[in-house]
């Protein structure tokens, strides 16, 4: 099943990259004048995206001007009709005006002068990024005038626009008799997927509508994603095949939102538009009632690396039931284990304390308060059909059984905040009321800890809203309650006035992370445990989802499940996001100045940039002038968000950079550069950095590394056409590999004999015998390791024939030497000790 979702979303991905290639192509062709070229290869993207509407007016465009205006025409009505059949829209105003000038005569050869756009470095034109589609359709009614079916259909499309938005959903389209939304866009949210289903269950609980949700690869572009493609084609064949007051999502979906909601398998799948196989696909029955990321896990892994932290935790806990109420602030980056901390030390005081945990939410950022009122409507037993006479009954009698003496007090600060019937009272400035409000919730939260000890948590407190956060400060400074408070958040959050206590979370060393990975998964070998233990950085959750995946994916990129927290992460940085990007093409760790010269920023933004992701904590300073990303997998997130052309423009860049302001590093890293010039496409001059890049590790003895650049160069080397232009620098890489090996694998290495007689192949029509000398003598060393044999001796001679034409004093000696030892072993030992004694009085 993993490598069906991963096969999926590859699939996406590189049909995606299809796409853009043959718009570039059409419209490189049509500047070109070369109309006929340019209809060919839009008609090809037509047959793969028939959905992509901007595809088809292109198509259409381009009929007409080649004069085939009733085909043009004809092309129009079978997009009409397939927008129709498949998505039930409409074709939009552009494409109908489109229509009505080529009917009319109007069109100019001049309207498709439109260049593609070139991804300018640092501008994030477009970017690939996971989102979560939501399609619903309700039932047309029973009614023959279609008037009065689309205004029968207004109130539930309106309905079902006020659950999405509440939900952070976007609204791409109002479709027919439906809707069309996107989560997860414009900002990036950890909990997309799951959003998108609470909604789907609310349209379906509330309108018996058939929903649709499938999470995929969008290209987004602009202020709005690139819907048109095949991930809204299956999200809308899933509301299609969904029966009415029934939600169906796709296995992508279901990855996603595993573990907070109960799914049941389809049967028989569905079949995807334009694939063979069907799919698999979940109808969603209910919410599981899991909250976190814990409690929809099947089983947790063991508690690795903390006993230090749980230990200050009791002892805090101890003062606290004493009656010194305790405030703890608990802090580091996501997936680091601060709710899995908690989780722990709720086990071990199990009975000796009463819980209560307040949440926090991006969309509620800006909520007041509301952390603690869904405290208080657990308390007074809220449910989601009360009426507004029942919540005030509900919350009356809570006060009066629990707070009697703030009961009445409480009541009237506490109506408002549910919009329940207020009643006349004496005029008081909004400030003041807001001062015994937050008195007043203060008092009933101590209230709590009458009868036991109370643990009060508030996770994600990066997320809480000003009013909740003044409520914790006046709360926290009365410690005379038995109360220990504790609060997580993510490191850049600070409290102002600090008055809490800190621990902060450091990442668990690479042995813990080991054992970590160990026992989830006892059955990986021992180098994806390193693989996974080297990536994840000393993040928990990130091993322990990279170590799941590697179970049947191998784990080689992010998994699918850590996607929407890595983007999240990355749209929190906003306008400096695409500075991240750009930086992410140089590496985990990079230097500042050479960001600086590449970056297309004038010196305050580029500064105000830098600033933004190290307050957002995307960056971390390094090391003398050096910026790192904090971790890996966020700096791949941010490199693999780029499309392909933005990424291989940055990479050129950095390396005319690199080698014009920055020659000393282009010349001690040439692999720095060779990697860049890899990277950006510019295969020729990269092959030459890669030979000097092993050549300069040679140097230093580091065969490994060596060997790995030379067969890097060879592997560019087999993209290029084999002729002169290719064989001259295979030779020299055939040959410095060969002598590698050797300093590996020892003189009677296979895989040196074997690079050596490549290069003897390719040096057979070579101008200059010198560039063979090192081939030879390898394959001489090859031959003296195994027997003594005549090869070895003919190649002694021809060394020595090298040697007296190239006139270097280098190959006189290497030759003699391969002589004398051929003669040696050959028992004519005269000759042997003539040859030797020439090579040592080659030496001073």
């Amino acid at each position: 099943p993993e490598f069906e979702v991963w096969m999926a979303l590859e699939r996406e991905r590189l049909r995606n990259l299809m796409l853009t290639l043959l718009e570039r192509l059409w419209q490189c062709h049509e500047r070109t004048g070369d109309s006929a070229k340019a209809l060919g290869y839009a008609r090809r993207h037509v047959e793969i995206e028939p959905w992509n509407e901007a595809g088809q007016r292109d198509l259409i465009r381009l009929l007409a001007l080649n004069g085939q205006t009733a085909a043009a025409l004809t092309q129009f009505e079978a997009c009409r009709h397939l927008l129709k059949k498949d998505l039930g829209l409409m074709p939009q105003q552009e494409t109908l005006a489109l229509v009505e000038r080529i009917r009319a005569g109007d069109l100019e050869p001049a309207e498709s002068a439109t260049s593609p756009a070139i991804a300018v470095p640092g501008q994030m034109a477009s970017e690939h990024r996971l989102l979560t589609l939501l399609c619903c359709e309700f039932d047309i009614p029973d009614i023959d005038d279609p008037d009065d079916i689309a205004d029968a259909l207004i109130a539930p499309q309106q309905q079902a626009v006020d659950i999405i938005t509440a939900y952070s959903g976007h609204i791409i389209q109002s479709r027919r008799n439906g809707i069309l939304a996107c989560f997860g866009f414009p900002l990036a949210r950890e909990n997309a997927a799951r959003q998108a289903v609470r909604a789907a269950l609310n349209i379906r609980n509330d309108l018996a509508a058939s929903v649709g949700v499938h999470s995929g690869m969008v290209i987004s572009q602009g202020d709005e994603p690139d819907i048109l493609g095949t991930t809204t084609a299956f999200t809308a064949h899933l509301a299609a095949n969904a029966a009415p007051a029934t939600i169906l999502i796709s296995e992508v979906t279901e990855r996603l939102i595993s573990g907070y909601f109960e799914c049941r398998q389809v049967e028989d799948g569905l079949q995807r538009l334009g694939m063979a196989k069907p799919l698999a696909a979940f109808k969603v029955v209910a919410e599981s009632g899991a909250a976190t990321r814990l409690e929809s896990a099947a089983c947790l892994t063991p508690l690795v690396g903390r006993n230090s932290e749980l230990r200050q935790l009791r002892s805090f806990w101890r003062s606290a039931r004493q009656g010194r109420g305790q405030a703890v602030l608990i802090r580091g980056d996501a997936g680091i284990g601060k709710s899995r901390l908690l989780h722990a030390l709720r086990s071990q005081l199990k009975g000796a304390a009463v819980v209560r945990e307040l949440r926090c939410f991006p969309e509620f950022e800006q909520s007041p308060l509301h952390p603690v009122l869904s405290l208080f409507e657990d308390l007074c037993g809220f449910a989601s059909g009360d009426t507004e006479t029942g919540k005030l009954a509900k919350l009356s009698a809570y006060l009066q059984k629990h707070h009697t003496g703030q009961a009445v007090e409480a009541l009237e600060l506490l109506r408002p905040l549910w919009h329940l019937p207020v009643e006349p009272s004496a005029p008081e400035s909004p400030q003041h009321r807001k001062q015994r409000l937050i008195s007043v919730l203060v008092e009933l939260l101590q209230g709590l800890a009458v009868p036991h000890p109370l643990l009060l948590i508030l996770e994600d407190a990066h997320w809480c809203d000003p009013s909740t956060l003044e409520w914790l400060e006046v709360h926290a400074n009365r410690r005379s309650a038995p109360i220990l408070t504790l609060l997580t958040a993510r490191p850049e959050f600070r409290l102002e006035p600090d008055y809490a206590r800190i621990v902060d979370l450091k990442p668990l060393s690479a042995g813990e992370v080991s054992e970590l990975v160990q026992h989830f998964a006892g059955d990986l070998s021992e180098e994806m445990v390193r693989g996974i233990v080297s990536r994840a950085d000393g993040i928990p959750l990130f091993a322990e989802e990279m170590a799941r995946a590697s179970q049947t994916l191998g784990g080689h990129r992010a998994p699918l499940t850590l996607q929407e927290l890595l983007t999240a992460r990355l749209d929190s940085a906003r306008e400096a996001k695409p500075t991240a990007c750009l930086a992410a093409a140089l590496g985990r760790e990079f230097d500042v100045d050479l960001l600086r010269r590449v970056a297309p920023l004038a010196p305050a933004a580029f500064d105000k940039a830098i600033a933004i992701l190290q307050n957002t904590g995307l960056l971390q300073a390094g090391q003398a002038n050096t910026l790192a990303f904090w971790h890996a997998l966020i700096q791949e997130a941010a490199y693999l968000s780029q499309p392909k052309k933005t990424r291989q423009a940055a990479h050129r860049r950095i390396a005319e950079v690199l080698q014009a302001h920055f020659g000393e590093m282009a010349d001690a890293r040439a692999e720095t550069l060779a990697r860049h010039l890899t990277e950006g496409g510019e295969t020729l001059a990269a092959v030459g950095f890669w030979l000097e890049a092993g050549r300069n590790a040679v140097l230093q003895s580091a065969n490994q590394e060596a060997a790995a650049h030379f067969k890097a160069g060879l592997s560019l080397l087999e993209q290029l056409p084999d002729d002169e232009h290719r064989a001259g620098p295979e030779l020299q890489l055939q040959a410095a590999l060969g002598g590698v090996m050797i300093a590996i694998k020892g003189y009677g290495s296979e895989d040196a004999r074997k690079h050596f007689t490549r290069a003897a192949y390719l040096g057979r029509h070579a101008g200059d015998e010198a560039e063979l000398f090192p081939v030879v003598y390898g394959l001489w060393l090859g031959g003296q390791s195994d027997y003594v044999t005549v090869a070895p001796l003919d190649l002694a001679e021809k060394l020595a024939q090298i040697a007296k034409r190239s006139a270097d004093p280098v190959h006189a000696i290497a030759a003699h030497y391969a002589y004398g030892n051929n003669l040696f072993w050959l028992a004519r030992h005269r000759e042997a000790r003539g040859h030797l004694e020439t090579v040592l009085s080659s030496f001073p």
